[in-house]
């Protein structure tokens, strides 16, 4: 029975309409499963440092 006051007997406001769809596996960017996988342990290693490098750059900048 769904039921139109909050617990303290306000109107519940109107829900929020999201700003973009959702639209899960609509991403252009993917890779394959295995495409981790078939790197070698050098690009591994550089794709961490690069990812490490990113994360405090932004840290550094005040995003969270």
């Amino acid at each position: 029975m769904p039921t139109d006051k909050t617990p303290g007997g306000a109107p519940k406001p109107p829900r929020a309409e999201p700003l973009q769809p959702d639209r899960p596996g609509r991403g252009t960017d993917r890779t394959e499963p295995a495409a981790d996988e078939a790197m070698d342990d050098t690009q591994q290693q550089q794709r961490r440092a690069e990812q490490e490098k990113a994360a405090l750059d932004n840290v550094r900048k005040g995003y969270r």
